[in-house]
């Protein structure tokens, strides 16, 4: 379970967070959802302890700033929206990043390491990429590798920020079906898509001017009432062959 208490966060005198408290339990797809500007990537970037947590933060009741930082990586693994200074390393490379807290110093990756990322450069589709540097494949081919390192890393629980941007349709699918498949995994990500959150998420964080304005299931949470009181646009959700599809109102 990740616990976060009674975190706020000021920039330029600004709250970006704002007394966030929720509790996010484990083996579960939480989709963070709001408008641009609501903290949905300030609150991610303080769980990964890029921004202080000032004690706020626990991971099965274990404060995240007494955990040590190989530890903690074993434990929680990032995916940003965007990359830099990264041009000139291969794509494997990339991959084999996840496997870093598990090398020993001075020692060649293991063959289950080796194993570990095949796998992971065959589930996203990267096999025949592998060899071609950072610079030369396209934004989304990209942001797959890095979902891939993060899935070599085989952390407990996976945060992605904005994981479907760059992406096409085909693999925004199937980038969400695996997400979905994956078992004993905490899968935490920003997303803009409320029907793709609608139909992959378990649970669902709305987000507003820095607060979580709610919480919970999905069915429950993801409703006309509260996309219009977040996003500001009229919407119906209608049950089609078992599965809710939402409508957006022109009107």
């Amino acid at each position: 379970m990740i616990e976060i208490k009674n975190l706020s966060y000021m920039q330029n005198g600004k709250y970006i967070l704002k007394n966030v408290n929720i509790a996010i339990k484990q083996n579960c797809v939480t989709g963070i959802l709001g408008p641009n500007g609501s903290g949905k990537t300030t609150l991610l970037k303080h769980i990964i302890k890029e921004l202080p947590s000032k004690n706020n933060i626990f991971i099965d009741g274990e404060n995240i700033e007494k955990i040590p930082r190989k530890n903690f990586a074993k434990k929680i693994s990032f995916v940003e929206q965007s990359f830099t200074g990264i041009e000139e390393i291969t794509i494997e490379d990339i991959v084999k990043m996840g496997r870093y807290p598990y090398k020993k110093i001075f020692f060649d990756y293991s063959r289950k390491d080796k194993l570990i990322i095949d796998e992971a450069l065959y589930q996203f589709q990267l096999k025949d990429l592998k060899d071609k540097r950072a610079g030369k494949v396209s934004g989304g081919e990209l942001k797959r590798a890095f979902i891939a390192k993060a899935f070599a890393q085989q952390s407990e629980i996976m945060l992605l920020d904005e994981p479907i941007n760059h992406l096409d349709i085909k693999h925004q699918l199937d980038l969400m079906k695996l997400l979905k498949s994956m078992e004993n995994k905490t899968i935490i990500f920003s997303i803009h898509n409320i029907d793709l959150a609608l139909k992959f998420c378990d649970n669902i964080i709305l987000m507003k001017n820095g607060e979580i304005t709610a919480f919970g299931k999905t069915q429950k949470i993801l409703i006309p009432e509260k996309i219009k009181e977040i996003f500001e646009v009229d919407t119906t959700i209608k049950n089609i062959e078992n599965e809710n599809i939402i409508i957006y109102n022109s009107k």
